[in-house]
């Protein structure tokens, strides 16, 4: 059993919890770290809309094995330009917009001038950068997280 041990360690992996900043490297999504690390993503279910973002500041949780991150949560600290960023479902809510946040599940509530622009993309996942002005979001910047409108 002893003689085991190793293995099934290596196979089991261990926990992860990171933050750094996205980026694509050919075919693999990286985070690289402050500390000059650099975590290899495994790609799944979880980390699917993750290929599309290079360069946001990330928090991720999960497990390494066999020198890839395989995600169990993850979330968008910053977007490239500094501001707050949101990732999520954008779903229409009465007359206005909101994206279902992808970490906490809350519903935000996006400014009613990004209704006609963003509209077209309802159902799909984006990253909404920007501030809040009151109750709602403003958006500076976003981006559709999807290879149909890419």
């Amino acid at each position: 059993m002893t003689r085991l041990l190793p293995l099934i360690l290596l196979l089991s992996g261990c926990a992860v919890t990171a933050r750094g900043y996205i980026h694509q490297d050919g075919s693999k999504t990286v985070v690289r770290t402050p500390e000059g690390g650099e975590l290899t993503l495994r790609r799944n279910r979880i980390s699917r809309v993750l290929r599309f973002l290079d360069g946001e500041l990330v928090h991720i949780e999960g497990t390494k094995s066999f020198g890839r991150v395989g995600l169990d949560r993850w979330r968008v600290l910053e977007g490239v330009s500094g501001l707050q960023a949101v990732v999520g479902q954008l779903r229409p809510y009465g007359l206005s917009l909101v994206v279902v946040d992808s970490w906490s599940g809350n519903s935000i509530a996006l400014e009613d001038a990004v209704m006609s622009e963003m509209s077209p993309f309802i159902g799909y996942p984006v990253l909404i950068e920007g501030y809040f002005d009151g109750q709602s979001l403003r958006v500076v910047h976003y981006q559709v997280l999807s290879r149909d409108e890419h």
